[in-house]
């Protein structure tokens, strides 16, 4: 599988059993795969700042994540989305 064209997928997602960030250009059928695969939904984000390479920027469980001290408060607000700790 690619998402939004890498290959690396461990760099373009992230998830939880809780919900999913995934790079912000994957497509529509790279994110219903995604669900399909996690059993969970997920959200487009970004971290520290515009990265959009998710999976090398956070550690996450169902409990909580940790991000970078340059990630923003929207970008914390997608990734609480992303993962299940608030509904959008």
């Amino acid at each position: 599988m690619r998402i939004a064209g890498y290959s690396a997928v461990g760099s373009a997602c992230a998830a939880t059993n809780k919900g999913f960030i995934h790079h912000p250009e994957a497509t529509e059928q790279e994110i219903k795969t995604l669900e399909d695969i996690f059993k969970v939904k997920g959200a487009s984000a970004t971290i520290n700042t515009g990265i959009p390479f998710v999976g090398r920027c956070v550690i996450a469980n169902s409990n909580g994540f940790v991000v970078g001290t340059q990630t923003t408060g929207y970008e914390l607000g997608r990734l609480e989305e992303g993962f299940g700790f608030i509904e959008g």
